[in-house]
C-alpha cells in the first residue's frame, strides 16, 4: 500500500499579508476554482518543453471532496495523452510528464491552505528520487516513478485549474476544485534551501527577491490580474506568458490567502 504522509502545520487563511519581501510585497487574492469548466489558460507554452530539470511552486487550499487537475499541457496530437498532467486532491497526487513520474497518497486536512513544490530532476539517479514532492517542506515519499522523460515539446497551452485531452477539440479531463494562489516556475531543480525560502514558514513572499536564478513564469493570481469579460493575469517571471481565465466570473477572486 502507498505511504500516507499527515501534514500537521497548516496555514490559515482569510485576509492579506507581508512576505520577506518586505512592505512592498502583499498577497491580498487567490483564485477559487469550481470543479466544473473554469481554468487559465497560457497558450503556446513551451518554456518548460524537453528541460531536465525544472521547479513548481504552487499554494491550494481545497474543500472536502475538492482537488482535481490542478495544472497540465495537453498533447494535441493524441487524444488520451498529455505533456504533463498534476493531479492534486486532499487524499492522492499524480504527476506525469509523458507517463507516471509520482504517485503518492496524502492526508491532508480540508479548508487549509498548503504550500506544494514539485521539483523534477532527471539527472539523478534513480528513477523514484528524480521527482521530489514537498508538502509545507516536508518530503512525501514517492511509490511510482518510473517515468524519465523530458516533457515533449509543442504549442499547446499550459492551464492551471483545469487538465484537458483530446485533439482538434479538447475537452476537460479533470477540473480543481479549491483555491489557487501565488504559482510559481523555475527552469532548474532548486536546493532545499531555496525550497526553503519559497515555504518561508507558511507566508507566501517575493520569489523574485529571494536570490534564486531561474524564475521563468509567477502567475500571481488574484494579484497583477485585471477582468474584463475574464481575468487576465500578468507573469510576473522572466518569460512574459500571460494567462487569461476560462468560464471565471470577477467573484472568483477572493481575499482567502495563505498566512
Amino acid at each position: 500500500m502507498p505511504m500516507q504522509i499527515s501534514i500537521s502545520n497548516s496555514i490559515g487563511g482569510g485576509g492579506g499579508n507581508l512576505g520577506s519581501g518586505g512592505s512592498s510585497f502583499e498577497n491580498l487574492y487567490s483564485f477559487a476554482f469550481d470543479g466544473s469548466l473554469d481554468y487559465i489558460n497560457i497558450p503556446s507554452y513551451t518554456t518548460l518543453d524537453g528541460l531536465d530539470k525544472f521547479t513548481v511552486s504552487v499554494w491550494v487550499k481545497m474543500p472536502k471532496g475538492g482537488g482535481g487537475g490542478l495544472m497540465g499541457k495537453n498533447n494535441s496530437g493524441s487524444y488520451n495523452a498529455q505533456r504533463f498532467k498534476y493531479i492534486l486532491s486532499l487524499t492522492a497526487v499524480q504527476i506525469y510528464v509523458n507517463n507516471i513520474t509520482f504517485s503518492a497518497s496524502l492526508s491532508l486536512s480540508e479548508d487549509t491552505w498548503y504550500n506544494i513544490i514539485w521539483n523534477f530532476d532527471r539527472t539523478i539517479p534513480g528513477n523514484f528520487d528524480k521527482s521530489r514532492v514537498l508538502i509545507n517542506n516536508v518530503d512525501v515519499t514517492n511509490t511510482n516513478g518510473g517515468n524519465t522523460q523530458p516533457i515533449v515539446p509543442d504549442t499547446d497551452p499550459f492551464t492551471i485549474g483545469s487538465v484537458f485531452r483530446g485533439t482538434s477539440s479538447p475537452i476537460i479531463l479533470s477540473a480543481f476544485e479549491g483555491n489557487i494562489d501565488e504559482v510559481s516556475i523555475w527552469n532548474t531543480a532548486l536546493s532545499d534551501p531555496e525550497m526553503t525560502s519559497i515555504y518561508n514558514n507558511g507566508t507566501p513572499n517575493d520569489v523574485s527577491d529571494l536570490g534564486i536564478s531561474g524564475l521563468v513564469n509567477w502567475y500571481r493570481m488574484g494579484d497583477k490580474a485585471t477582468f474584463s469579460t475574464n481575468w487576465t493575469l500578468e507573469d510576473q517571471g522572466s518569460e512574459g506568458n500571460n494567462g487569461t481565465t476560462v468560464s471565471m466570473p470577477v467573484g472568483a477572486r477572493q481575499t482567502d490567502v495563505p498566512t
